[in-house]
């Protein structure tokens, strides 16, 4: 019989004896399944982990707090900002389509014309324009203060740091002067990388500020375009965008009249050079009269020539003239459903008849406000006062209606004088032919 011997450690007092457990792939494997689970092995790591946690403690608790307080401070001390958002309707012009090849292009244009108007809304031009229209030169967010501002610094932090992280780009230059703006700002657009030669440093800033702060989305498979501003004031994003949005209306009918101008300025050079033509052809015939011996001629032919030279010439200016009122009542038409806008038209702001209802509409609702609180709605004065509103307000609509109405009268007009001159033309021209065919017969 074989006994085995083992070799008993011994144990100091005071000491704790530990013992290394035995591995498991030290066991031979009948062994392993032999070796029964401790049932507190789970409550013994446990245990483990809360004295590790626990010898810790001040560093743990540190830290934490650390977190927690600059979560904080951050929360309470970051600016809020505001999205303003206004919707705009784009109408592509109608082309007058002659080829099969323009019908297969009609789609590609289309598009280029979307993204060009995208363009022209993100453009610099457009921004200083509305820039300079709301003075913004010196409110806070599109001001260029160069000041060092740990408030800056820290509300700037997570936007700067995000930047970097998204985008992965490297600048250069003193990280300070990224934190001295108003809560740091986005990557800057190509367009935003490259100011106008004529900006000044600050103007540039600013119009960089307010490209980043706005955002053009399309709506997917529509004609709309939203347009959102970011600012921490609301209010004035709410202006601003509405701001651009009118401005940006305005400018692509200063485009329509500036192409209706062209138009009317190539005609007229055009007319000049056919009339030098006109001249130069009637000399030529006067000198082949004169070398011909031929200077008699029929009084009737001498009438429809005359006849046919002021009637070419009275087309081409009725042409002219119908180009001009066409584009004024263009104008107008694309303004009435925008009664502030069709008060800036020309014609209404020199009419003094509706500066005048105006001025006594003005004064009338001042004195319904002023005297409402105080009279109450059915005191005889403020009803006397409502239907001089109402009277007032009947006589200035129907006084802008007569000012529309005649402008398009006029292109009527126009219209219809050049329809009646072609006509005269195009007859004289017949009874020119007629006559050159009889003389050669």
């Amino acid at each position: 019989m074989i006994e085995n011997s083992f070799d008993t450690p011994s144990v100091v007092p005071g000491e704790r004896l530990e013992l290394d457990p035995v591995a498991a792939h030290d066991l031979a494997p009948d062994q392993r399944h032999d070796q029964p689970e401790a049932a507190g092995d789970t409550e013994v790591h446990l245990l483990k982990y809360v004295k590790v946690f626990y010898k810790r403690r001040r560093m743990a608790i540190t830290t934490f707090l650390l977190v927690v307080g600059s979560v904080t401070v951050y929360t309470f001390t970051a600016t809020p900002i505001f999205e303003a958002k206004t919707r705009l309707l784009i109408e592509a012009e109608n082309r007058n389509v002659v080829s099969f090849k323009a019908v297969l292009d009609e789609d590609q244009t289309r598009a280029d014309y979307y993204q060009t108007q995208y363009n022209l809304l993100q453009s610099r031009a457009l921004a200083l324009r509305t820039i300079d229209q709301l003075k913004l030169w010196e409110t806070p967010p599109f001001r260029n203060d160069k000041r060092f501002s740990l408030k800056r610094m820290m509300l700037g932090a997570p936007a700067l740091v995000g930047q970097y992280a998204v985008s992965g780009i490297s600048r250069t230059g003193d990280v300070a002067s990224d934190f001295s703006g108003t809560g740091g700002s986005a990557a800057r657009t190509t367009e935003s990388a490259n100011p106008g030669p004529d900006e000044t440093a600050s103007q540039s800033d600013a119009i960089d500020a307010f490209e980043n702060a706005l955002t053009i989305a399309p709506v997917r498979n529509s004609r709309l375009v939203d347009l959102k501003f970011d600012l921490p004031d609301g209010a004035l994003a709410a202006t601003i965008v509405n701001a651009l949005a009118k401005n940006y209306i305005s400018q692509s009918l200063e485009f329509k009249f500036m192409a209706s101008k062209d138009a009317s300025d190539w005609l007229g050079q055009q007319l000049g050079e056919q009339r030098k033509q006109v001249e130069g052809a009637e000399k030529k015939l006067q000198q082949y009269r004169e070398q011909n011996d031929s200077i008699s001629m029929k009084d009737r032919e001498n009438i429809v020539v005359q006849k046919l030279t002021e009637l070419t010439g009275a087309v081409t200016q009725a042409k002219t003239e119908r180009f001009q009122r066409e584009a004024l009542y263009r104008q107008v038409e694309s303004l009435r459903g925008n009664p502030a806008m069709l008060d800036t038209f020309p014609a209404i702001l020199a009419n003094t008849f509706i500066q005048q209802q105006k001025t006594e509409l003005a004064q009338l609702q001042s004195q319904s406000a002023q005297l409402g609180d105080k009279l109450g709605p059915n005191h005889p004065d403020m009803v006397k006062i409502r239907s001089a509103i109402r009277l007032t307000q009947a006589k200035l609509d129907g006084e802008i209606g007569k000012v529309v109405q005649g402008v398009k009268n006029e292109y009527l007009a126009a219209l219809a004088k050049e329809n009646s001159l072609t006509g005269a033309l195009n007859a004289q021209k017949g009874d020119a032919l007629a006559m050159n065919r009889k003389a050669i017969d």
